[in-house]
């Protein structure tokens, strides 16, 4: 291949520059990197690559001297003027092809709504790849003209945001917004209270566009509906249209020694691989008190940050995330199903004495969740009763379970 680029005189384009040195040998000075060197030294090989400047900083670490070899181009992201000029370019050219048109307002829209949920991308490409998108899928659906609505349709679809919190003219139906989570979760009123304003502080805009959405700590015994909550806010706040719920639940019983946080936040972490994957979710570390101290110390630069770098350079954005630790410390003595009463007793200072100050004080909001009294276990017990009779291998036999 060198010789062949080296005879037409052609260029090496690499998407991803950091693989030249984990390509190859066993480490990196016996990698893809060391051996194409001297190759680029001589001027036999020319090759031009994109990386942000994490990557780069990569690369001097693991091939010392390699990226001095090469002409370092910084390149900034668009600004706004010149980001919306471009999209009446790409606005022109899609008219022009395939005749779709959107307006004026559509676009301007559509750099808002980047700008503000898509910030892990720059502009203009993230977005021209969703006004590719939309343009597409009006084709296909016959559509020839795009506003506002359909805008807000497209991205309400790629990212599971419900409409009514990505538009102005829509304000939250408080009835309807209790309702939603009063039918998913029982005998938790108060914390019904406390997620419906956090619903309504993001709406609004008002929650720090710097780090997750909100980072919650459940405390509480098992059984009192700690996930069922985390599963019912990440319904409402990323499921529309979406096939899969959007929720990561990572068991942090898991993450007990040292070597394994790299299997947590390393390159190939679950973690940070459902983030890259699906940057819109709710991330559930169940019995948060179970992980080691250093998982603690890398979590808060996510919950500080709304960011993480893994070892390749690579960022996961978490700040369209929504964080929920659950804790059974203090309530696992007491009551091991949650069906017992204990009133009376501090869960939070049992939290507070369990974490570093730096730790607990990056946590929004703290939730103790209630036993759960007869009435309440009846009502659970029928909901489920009546999901369970909802599936179609019940229904078809015509079974009734109560």
């Amino acid at each position: 291949m060198v010789y062949d680029l080296e005879r037409t005189k052609g260029v090496l384009w690499l998407e991803n520059f950091v693989m030249l040195a984990l390509t190859g040998g066993e480490g990196p000075e016996d990698s893809l990197a060391s051996f194409l060197t001297s190759f680029i030294r001589q001027g036999q090989l020319r090759i031009v690559s994109e990386m942000s400047l994490e990557q780069l900083e990569v690369m001097r670490r693991l091939v010392p001297g390699f990226v001095e070899h090469f002409q370092i181009i910084s390149v900034s992201e668009m600004d706004t003027p010149t980001s919306l000029r471009i999209f009446e370019y790409f606005n022109q050219y899609t008219n022009r092809t395939i005749n779709i048109n959107f307006s004026q307002k559509a676009l301007e829209l559509s750099y808002v709504l980047l700008d503000r949920f898509v910030r892990y991308e720059s502009f203009p490409g993230k977005a021209i790849r969703f006004l590719q998108t939309c343009a597409n899928q009006a084709f296909l659906a016959n559509r020839r003209h795009l506003d506002v609505p359909d805008v807000i349709g497209y991205f309400s679809q790629q990212t599971g945001i419900p409409d009514f919190l990505l538009r102005d003219d829509l304000l939250i139906d408080n009835e309807s917004l209790h309702r939603f989570f009063l039918a998913r979760i029982k005998g938790q009123n108060h914390v019904i209270d406390k997620i419906c304003s956090i619903i309504k502080v993001f709406k609004a805009g008002l929650n720090d566009p710097n780090k997750p959405v909100a980072t919650l700590l459940f405390a509480g015994p098992t059984g009192v509906g700690k996930t069922a909550t985390a599963k019912a806010i990440s319904e409402y706040f990323f499921g529309i249209g979406q096939k899969y719920q959007p929720l990561i639940r990572l068991d942090m019983s898991e993450f007990q020694h040292p070597g394994q946080i790299y299997r947590m936040i390393g390159s190939q972490g679950k973690l940070v691989q459902h983030v890259r994957e699906k940057p819109f979710s709710v991330i559930l570390l169940d019995e948060i008190e179970k992980a080691h101290p250093l998982i603690f110390d890398a979590l808060l630069t996510v919950l500080d940050e709304g960011m993480l770098i893994d070892d390749l350079g690579r960022l996961a954005d978490f700040r369209n995330t929504i964080i929920i630790m659950t804790s059974n410390l203090g309530g696992t003595q007491r009551s091991s199903l949650g069906f017992k009463s204990y009133q009376g007793h501090d869960f939070e200072a049992d939290i507070r004495a369990f974490f570093k100050p730096e730790f607990y004080n990056r946590i929004d909001v703290f939730l103790i969740f209630n036993p759960l009294d007869e009435i309440t276990i009846r009502a659970i017990t029928l909901k489920e009763l009546n999901e369970v009779e909802n599936r179609d291998g019940i229904k078809q036999r015509g079974l009734k379970l109560f």
